[in-house]
């Protein structure tokens, strides 16, 4: 891939991997559900949380005694996650966030699904505060 050229040592670990384990006919088995990152993906966990209610979708997987699915074992949060005026971007968290002397990240409230069917993208998207609808689908999966 063409970023290789800036950082050659990118992902040089899985490319090894993946040759060395087609070398030795390694068996494996396709996992979809193990991870969840981008919101618009259909081959990973997300149909996981597709049919909650918007009011559940954001608190399902706070208490797992209380679910009876199987919860992805990764969120990563890689994307870009927006709904309403909620919006994380991690190259938009401060750079000391994880210092005692900053404070907490502001947590959405646990309905934020049901209360947005829109996204406001943060500056500099043009125009400001414009609000870009969601559907149902969106709203689950942007309120995790």
């Amino acid at each position: 891939p063409k970023v290789h050229k800036v950082y050659p040592h990118l992902l040089a670990e899985m490319y090894a991997y993946s040759l060395a384990a087609a070398h030795v006919e390694l068996p494996h088995q396709m996992v979809r559900s193990l991870m969840m990152s981008d919101t618009g993906n259909q081959r990973e966990g997300w149909n996981i949380i597709d049919d909650l209610s918007l009011k559940d979708a954001c608190q399902f997987g706070f208490d797992i005694r209380k679910t009876d699915r199987a919860l992805p074992g990764v969120m990563h949060y890689c994307q870009r996650y927006m709904i309403g005026k909620h919006f994380f971007g991690k190259r938009r968290l401060p750079k000391d966030f994880l210092t005692c002397e900053k404070s907490l990240l502001y947590e959405a409230p646990p309905d934020v699904g049901a209360k947005y069917d829109y996204k406001i993208p943060p500056p500099p998207h043009k125009p400001p505060g414009e609000k870009k609808p969601l559907n149902q689908m969106q709203q689950r999966r942007e309120s995790l």
